[in-house]
């Protein structure tokens, strides 16, 4: 079981335009430089956020989250402060819960014995955050500055393309504990703030911190990881044919999946995951084409299949519209790259002739 899947930690990181001159950028350079090879991190710390996100002007989420952190374990607590509903996440080493106060209903999973759940350190999450932006932005160091009470280097990413997942990001590093103190992503109209109110880096934990009591009458559900269903199933699901890769050269079809999608997404997806020997190679997830102005595709000078198509540097993946549908390709081999598994799009085939020909 991949509970990868059920909780991810989604961390924020950044640094500023490239104008300003040489020395600010070896600058630049030698801070993280410093902060990666450092040995410092720490592994147990309780902490304070608030996290507010914007649309346009507008304050459209606001939530505080409480933090504690003990080596594998990981109890998060984050109050919506505009419905005052409370959800808890905990990882206690054995279990994974997350428990929406508002619905009253908890999603458990077990963690089984050869699986491992990383917890991220503060220090592992900037560097995975350093690791994603790498080729897609420019940095730059802005300088010493103090944040709630701790000082900072101030540090900023802007892509280098302008229709970029992740746009412009700032990060105020804490350099002695190698804490992210507060980070800033601005993409399009949308802008995440996320800023430590409190940390304590010598956390007194009891026994206690690291349980959830939940209510007799709770709702809760187990997690299952979709089961592998046939290309004909997949299709039957979907409601239609669909395009998919042959089994070309060495890379093979491992599992298709069928996910139903709900909440304001609310759509039936199918994922086939390409596997070549022993190694996850990409995968192709297919839907309904999403409604809306806003949601297509825009003309590009990038095509699959004769089609404009969207290509997230971050995530090394591309997207494209084709007959109703998103069609989405996510690369999971490093060694792998982008452009030859779009050459591979162009021996595609509708679902229902690869169905026949099993």
């Amino acid at each position: 079981m991949k509970v990868n899947k059920i909780m991810t930690s989604l961390c924020l990181a950044a640094l500023i335009m490239t104008g300003c001159g040489t020395n600010m950028q070896q600058s630049a350079d030698e801070v993280l430089s410093s902060f990666v090879t450092s040995t410092d991190e720490l592994t147990s710390y309780y902490g304070e956020a608030e996290m507010k996100v914007y649309q346009g002007d507008e304050l459209i989420e606001h939530s505080t989250i409480q933090e504690f952190v003990e080596k594998e374990k990981r109890k998060a607590i984050t109050i919506d402060e505009n419905s005052k509903n409370k959800s808890i996440a905990l990882n206690d080493g054995k279990m994974l819960i997350v428990y929406d106060e508002g619905a009253n209903q908890a999603f458990q999973a077990a963690i089984e014995e050869d699986e491992v759940i990383e917890n991220s350190t503060q220090k592992e999450q900037f560097i995975q955050t350093l690791e994603l932006v790498k080729d897609s932005h420019e940095k730059e160091l802005i300088g010493e500055e103090k944040v709630n009470g701790f000082d900072t280097q101030h540090l900023k990413f802007i892509p280098k393309a302008k229709n970029s997942m992740l746009g412009e990001i700032d990060v105020w590093v804490d350099m002695e504990n190698w804490s992210m103190i507060k980070t800033i992503v601005i993409s399009g109209d949308n802008k995440t703030e996320m800023v430590y109110t409190k940390l304590d880096y010598s956390p007194d934990f009891t026994e206690d911190t690291f349980s959830l009591d939940l209510p007799n009458d709770v709702k809760i559900e187990k997690y299952e990881e979709p089961p592998a269903v046939s290309v004909e199933e997949a299709e039957q699901a979907l409601g239609r044919p669909f395009l998919i890769m042959k089994e070309i050269e060495d890379y093979i079809v491992d599992k298709v999946e069928v996910n139903e999608l709900g909440g304001e997404i609310d759509r039936t997806e199918i994922t086939i995951n390409y596997k070549k020997g022993d190694y996850q190679a990409f995968s192709l997830s297919v839907f309904p084409q999403p409604e809306g102005k806003d949601m297509a595709i825009q003309e590009s000078e990038l095509k699959v299949r004769g089609q404009n198509a969207e290509k997230w540097e971050e995530i090394d993946s591309v997207s494209w519209d084709e007959d109703g549908l998103r069609y989405t390709i996510v690369l999971m081999h490093p060694d792998l790259k982008l452009e030859e598994v779009i050459e591979m799009t162009d021996h595609m085939v509708v679902s229902a002739e690869l169905s026949d020909s099993e």
